[in-house]
């Protein structure tokens, strides 16, 4: 079986082709070429920029499967699809966001209301976008589509600065600033994201489905930084402040952030298993491995 993953350079599209290539696919990968591919066992490493449709004209071949991690607006999958021979595809799963749902503070299910979410910004209007040319694509042409909404993606390789950020605060004994409010959110593991992406491929009812994708335990902030202690076995200094935005000095938005993954139990995909404390203890064990030095450019009051 072949795959096409779009993307395979960094965290999650490279967790995801790392996945699969252990799994015994035959797994080609398309990017733009800039950074190291730091793995090996891919059939194919395609460069090239997928907002080009020069480059896009390189994939020539058919695939049975076909991951789409890199794509953030409708522009993004237009060209792709244009471009791509889907006369053979099983299935093309598409990386959403749940940043694409209406504000709430409930936990949300896939029948609520889509829209202009003013946490997220015109990144989640784009991620709509995308999943509505796709859904179309899906009642007129049969695309076997399936869309993935995760929340906070975590693991090891991560590039964002957020576990990291915590672990070098934690490390050197620094403070860390803490948005005073009652928001919650929820964490999935990367390998349990691989997990629920391989039994997508794998599971006829998910084709033209959308689901979230997250560890059901929800955290406040102060719980979250509680596991981080347990994990590192070093206390921290909490400040609590009103500041906004909250991103100025943390690497999550003061907003609560929860999805129901109901409907990934009723339909019989993968259900993550990692809690956050087995998630960031793995994760930690990468970090003192590796001594990642990571920024965040939004984080410049820490």
């Amino acid at each position: 079986m072949t795959i096409l993953v779009l993307g395979g350079s960094t965290f999650v599209s490279r967790s995801i082709a790392e996945h699969f290539i252990n799994e015994n696919y035959q797994v080609d990968i398309f990017t733009r070429g800039i950074k190291e591919i730091p793995y090996s066992g891919y059939r194919n490493h395609i460069r090239g920029d997928r907002h080009k449709p020069e480059d896009l004209e390189q994939l020539v071949d058919k695939y049975d499967y076909v991951i789409d991690i890199t794509a953030y607006t409708e522009m993004d999958v237009r060209l792709l699809l244009e471009h791509l021979d889907t006369s053979r595809l099983k299935r093309f799963i598409f990386c959403s966001s749940g940043a694409v749902y209406c504000p709430s503070k409930n936990l949300i299910k896939e029948d609520f209301p889509l829209g202009e979410n003013h946490n997220w910004r015109k990144y989640g209007l784009d991620k709509l976008q995308a999943e509505n040319y796709l859904m179309k694509a899906y009642e007129k042409d049969q695309l076997p589509l399936v869309i993935f909404r995760p929340t906070y993606l975590y693991g090891p390789e991560n590039a964002l600065y957020r576990e990291s950020y915590f672990f070098d605060q934690l490390e050197a004994g620094r403070p860390i600033k803490v948005p005073n409010s009652q928001n919650r959110t929820q964490f999935i593991h990367i390998h349990d994201l691989c997990l629920i992406v391989s039994s997508m491929l794998k599971n006829d009812a998910c084709i033209g489905q959308a689901y979230n994708v997250t560890h059901e335990h929800i955290y406040d902030f102060n719980d979250m930084l509680d596991v981080f202690e347990k994990v590192t076995g070093k206390h921290v200094e909490r400040i609590l402040t009103d500041e906004q935005p909250s991103r100025k000095y943390f690497p999550y938005r003061d907003v609560t952030y929860t999805l129901s993954i109901d409907k990934l139990k009723e339909h019989g995909l993968h259900v993550p298993k990692f809690d956050l404390y087995e998630g960031l203890k793995q994760t930690y064990e990468w970090y003192k491995k590796t001594n990642p030095k990571l920024h965040d450019p939004f984080m410049t009051d820490i």
